[in-house]
């Protein structure tokens, strides 16, 4: 019987250990939202953004649209092009992921900051521009879109009141003791559209 116990509580603390490290590496729901937002070669609408995050945007306000071709470009030492946009210029274009651009518009260019300001200060709607990478010369052209606007959504969880190390939730709004601390559990995104495409979103949380 003393075998069987120590057979069961072995079993036992084994789901747990396995329970504590399966959780502490499952993404939040909030993470997950960020990371999907963040994606910029997935093609997604107004309805889109709502249906992910189940809930419609509180506020979308016209704006100036500002010229671009569609391309992402991070590293500080190479311009490599590290996604393409689905439906914009560079993708129209025939513009691919991984090529290094050598010059925009005549500016040689060594990394993507040079290659930022090249396109800030050259690019223009309904204007050619030549792009010349390690595979090919490219001639685009970004289009003005008929409708631009930036939409804003807000989420909030509720209360989370900390007390003695532990943590609890109020949806309601209630406190923590006092000894302890509160602060609103809350997700917010931003997206900009042309055209009703997104042409990138950011996100801010707190959980």
């Amino acid at each position: 019987m003393i075998q069987l116990f120590k057979s069961i509580s072995l079993i036992i603390l084994g789901i747990n250990i396995f329970f504590i490290i399966g959780c502490a590496h499952k993404q939040s729901l909030y993470a997950q939202w960020g990371k999907q937002l963040s994606y910029t070669d997935t093609v997604r609408t107004i309805e889109d953004v709502s249906l992910m995050l189940g809930t419609p945007p509180y506020k979308c306000d016209n704006i100036e649209p500002t010229p671009k071709i569609g391309i992402f470009c991070t590293d500080p030492e190479v311009p490599k092009i590290e996604k393409v946009f689905p439906n914009g210029a560079a993708w129209r274009a025939g513009m691919q992921a991984g090529e290094i651009i050598l010059s925009i518009g005549g500016i040689k260019v060594n990394t993507c900051k040079e290659a930022l300001n090249a396109l800030q200060s050259s690019l223009q709607f309904d204007e050619k521009i030549i792009i010349q990478t390690n595979k090919n010369i490219y001639s685009l052209m970004p289009k003005r879109p008929k409708e631009a606007k930036q939409c804003y959504w807000d989420i909030s969880a509720g209360t989370v009141g900390q007390t003695s190390g532990s943590a609890y939730i109020n949806r309601y709004g209630g406190a923590a003791g006092h000894s302890g601390s509160q602060y609103v559990r809350f997700f917010r995104a931003s997206c900009r559209f042309y055209d009703g495409v997104s042409m990138g979103c950011q996100a801010n949380w707190q959980e």
